[in-house]
C-alpha cells in the first residue's frame, strides 16, 4: 500500500493540477440581491375567484367572436347599404364562354343519362341437368386431349438420369469408457 499511496501523491501533486495565482481567462461576477416582486406580500387567489375570472374570460370571448363578421370576403359597402349580399357567382358574356359552358353542361347530362341505363348483360338462367352432363362430357374431351399433348412432350424431352450419390466415409469406433476412435 505504500507505493500506491506514493504514487497518488505524485500523480495528484503534478503540475497540472496546481492552482496559478490568477487565471486571466476566468473570472465572476458579483452576486446581486434576491429581487423580489410588487405582489409577493399579496395573498393567493381562492378558487371561487379563480373559476369567477375564468368565466368571465369565456364571455369575453363569445362576445369578440359574436362581434366579428361572418363571411371573410370583402363586401362593397354601397352594396351593402342597399341590402344585397357579395356576388353569387359571375356570368360571363363572352360567345366562346358560354358556348363551352354549354357544351360542358351537354356532356354532364349525356353522361348521366349513360349511367342511368341498364347494363346489357345476357340473362343467365340455370342449366339443366342434361345440359350440365352435356357440358361436362366435352370438358372431360378437351381435358383428355390437353393431357395426352402434355404426356407426348415429356416423351419427346431427353429423360434426366439423376444419380444418387453414396458417402463413404471410414467408420470410427468409439468405446465406451474412451470416446477415442479404435484402430
Amino acid at each position: 500500500m505504500g507505493e500506491d499511496a506514493k504514487f497518488d501523491e505524485e500523480f495528484w501533486n503534478a503540475e497540472m493540477f496546481k492552482e496559478e495565482g490568477e487565471d486571466e481567462l476566468y473570472f465572476t461576477e458579483s452576486e446581486s440581491e434576491d429581487e423580489v416582486d410588487e405582489d409577493f406580500d399579496a395573498p393567493e387567489p381562492t378558487e371561487a375567484e379563480v373559476a369567477a375570472a375564468a368565466v368571465t374570460d369565456e364571455k369575453e370571448a363569445l362576445e369578440v367572436e359574436k362581434k366579428k363578421p361572418q363571411t371573410k370576403r370583402y363586401v362593397d359597402p354601397e352594396r351593402q347599404k342597399q341590402g344585397e349580399g357579395p356576388p353569387k357567382s359571375r356570368k360571363s358574356s363572352r360567345s366562346l364562354t358560354v358556348k363551352k359552358m354549354q357544351e360542358g353542361k351537354q356532356r354532364r347530362i349525356e353522361e348521366q343519362e349513360r349511367r342511368k341505363r341498364p347494363s346489357l348483360k345476357a340473362e343467365t338462367r340455370a342449366l339443366t341437368q342434361e345440359e350440365v352432363l352435356s357440358e361436362a362430357k366435352e370438358t372431360e374431351k378437351i381435358n383428355l386431349a390437353l393431357l395426352e399433348e402434355m404426356l407426348k412432350l415429356e416423351a419427346k424431352q431427353k429423360p434426366v438420369i439423376r444419380k444418387q450419390r453414396v458417402y463413404v466415409w471410414p467408420p470410427h469406433y468409439i468405446t465406451l469408457g474412451t470416446l477415442r476412435p479404435c484402430p
